[in-house]
């Protein structure tokens, strides 16, 4: 049931003032129509996606409502320490050098930071190299809901550093750094991330509030299952996209 099929639902509900549409109404509604290859490739992509999510959901559901209860609690301070992005640049440094930098918009998009999707800097040794394992937070936006989201580094690529309107998070080897990734991103953590979120025209978060963050910590085994039973997902959705 696709969300223009529910708004045109929810549409003609109400102006006929009965709970849902009659055969007149469901025979007018127009239907995209392609062709019998793309049809059969659609139809094959969301049953594959539905028969990978069906299977796991009870899993979820039951992990949800009982080994939720059971997972440890930890404070992300407790299990790895921060570090900035780059500082003391003017805009003449950009755009050229043998160096790289992490973008703001690449954290903000992805759970898993896009190795590709780097901008050109002169090296600078004084600046934070990010590495291996790295996670990373935005400190600011125009609303709450999109502060402090996160993205975690997975290259071991050299001279890479990150925008300054970010902050790093370096872990301890306590995190699978894929379970790292998309437990950063879980409704539960941005809920709570929310919450940090200071400001009125514009919000920041500081990174002190967010190192105070409890977060739950499976076992390693259950961490690396999760980390790789949601990059699959994920790379199956971005494909199909």
């Amino acid at each position: 049931m696709t969300d223009a099929y529910k708004k045109y639902v929810a549409i003609t509900s109400q102006r006929s003032g009965q709970p849902g549409v009659n055969a007149q109404e469901y025979a007018d509604y127009q239907l995209m129509l392609p062709s019998r290859t793309e049809q059969q490739q659609i139809g094959m992509t969301l049953r594959s996606l539905d028969n990978l999510i069906t299977p796991h959901q009870r899993k979820c559901q039951y992990r949800g409502l009982y080994g939720y209860l059971s997972w440890e609690q930890r404070k992300l301070g407790n299990c790895g320490t921060t570090y900035g992005g780059l500082n003391g640049k003017t805009k003449e440094d950009f755009g050229h050098g043998n160096a790289r930098f992490i973008p703001y918009t690449n954290v903000f998009d992805n759970p898993l930071t896009d190795t590709k999707r780097l901008e050109a800097v002169e090296i600078d040794s004084s600046q934070n190299q990010v590495a291996y394992g790295d996670a990373f937070f935005t400190v600011s936006s125009e609303t709450p809901d999109e502060v402090g989201m996160s993205s975690v580094w997975l290259s071991d690529q050299e001279d890479v550093y990150l925008n300054s309107f970010c902050f790093g998070y370096r872990q301890d080897s306590t995190f699978d750094p894929h379970y790292l990734a998309y437990m950063l991103r879980s409704r539960s953590v941005r809920s709570n991330l929310t919450l940090l979120a200071q400001g009125i025209s514009r919000f920041n978060i500081s990174k002190n509030k967010v190192m105070e963050l409890s977060v739950p910590v499976p076992s390693a085994v259950e961490q690396k299952q999760l980390g790789q039973y949601f990059t699959k997902l994920d790379s199956l959705i971005t494909l199909h996209q």
